[in-house]
């Protein structure tokens, strides 16, 4: 058989059978038109990729009955079609990767329909180890960073990608408001998993003195709760509106937060003292003088001058 673009939907390892999809270009959709796109096939090779005996099929219901009969499984067609419930990657299991996507990753990403056509593109390269190792490689193999998570803005991203990051790496983010006036603070409360709970606080920064602050007492700083969520996994939809709306995270910038790194246990979290931290953020508001977003559109030119006939933008 020669090489060709192709996805292994199922595979037998004690009959070496399997039945492949031939996709167009590598893409994602399978073969259409008058072509053959399914294949019953065995013995495969895995150094050139490719199966000693394949046998062609233009309908994905005939190509499943030959191969549940080859690996010794009766299947019986639901009136000549594959029965609904059937877990077959007729489409690369593309609801098993929305699955992965939302479930399986750092966190959850939405499903949609470019994810998962930018998700399958990254996992063709692993279809050998998926026979053998499962989903685990697809997962691995997935770059969360290269995927859309359509919020709208890059401080959006990062605060979300950063809340994830916080349950596994450190339990706390602070940053400076873009005006300088205040510190923003990203608490996950210690938990079991993916249920932590999520506090976003503002903290005036004039009420940051050098003076020990706790989780315990931070409320005696004044401020204002800016989200409460019993966990970030539960209550996804209230975290991505957060981060895509408001202007708490319209001032988060990876580079001027700090972090702290996650304790062993929940007393020492509420106990340990925080105001380094709080008046590390309160120092870098000090020198903000401008809102740290850039504007929406880019600043129009003050004018348009020509050099040699051809135009040029000036913003002096």
């Amino acid at each position: 058989m020669e090489t060709v673009p192709h996805v292994v939907l199922e595979y037998d390892k004690w009959s070496d059978c399997a039945l492949v999809a031939l996709t167009d270009d590598a893409r994602s959709a399978v073969r259409g038109g008058t072509d053959m796109p399914y294949l019953v096939t065995s013995g495969y090779h895995r150094g050139s990729r490719t199966w000693a005996r394949a046998t062609p099929f233009g309908d994905i219901t005939r190509a499943k009955v030959v191969f549940e009969h080859r690996v010794g499984r009766d299947y019986t067609p639901n009136e000549g079609r594959l029965h609904d419930d059937e877990i077959i990657a007729c489409r690369w299991r593309r609801g098993d990767i929305a699955g992965i996507l939302e479930e399986s990753l750092d966190y959850p990403i939405p499903a949609t329909k470019e994810n998962i056509d930018t998700a399958i593109r990254q996992i063709a390269h692993v279809r050998d180890r998926l026979i053998e190792h499962g989903w685990r490689e697809m997962v691995d193999s997935i770059r969360v960073e290269r995927l859309d998570l359509g919020l709208g803005s890059s401080q959006a991203d990062n605060f979300y990608r950063g809340v994830y990051d916080v349950t596994a790496h450190h339990n706390s983010m602070f940053w400076p408001s873009g005006d300088g006036n205040a510190v923003h603070v990203s608490h996950c409360r210690l938990g079991d998993g993916p249920s932590f709970g999520l506090i976003v606080r503002t903290i005036p920064a004039a009420a940051i003195v050098n003076e020990p602050v706790t989780f315990e007492k931070i409320d005696r700083l004044g401020g204002k709760i800016e989200l409460c969520v019993d966990g970030i996994d539960a209550d996804i939809g209230k975290v991505r509106a957060f981060a895509s709306s408001s202007p708490v995270v319209r001032a988060f910038v990876d580079p001027l937060c700090a972090y702290i790194p996650a304790p062993s246990d929940s007393v020492r979290e509420q106990e340990r003292d925080i105001s380094p931290y709080l008046r590390q953020t309160a120092q870098r508001c000090q020198h903000i003088s401008h809102p740290i977003d850039p504007p929406e559109t880019a600043t129009p030119p003050r004018h348009v001058r020509r050099r040699g006939g051809v135009a040029g933008i000036s913003r002096t």
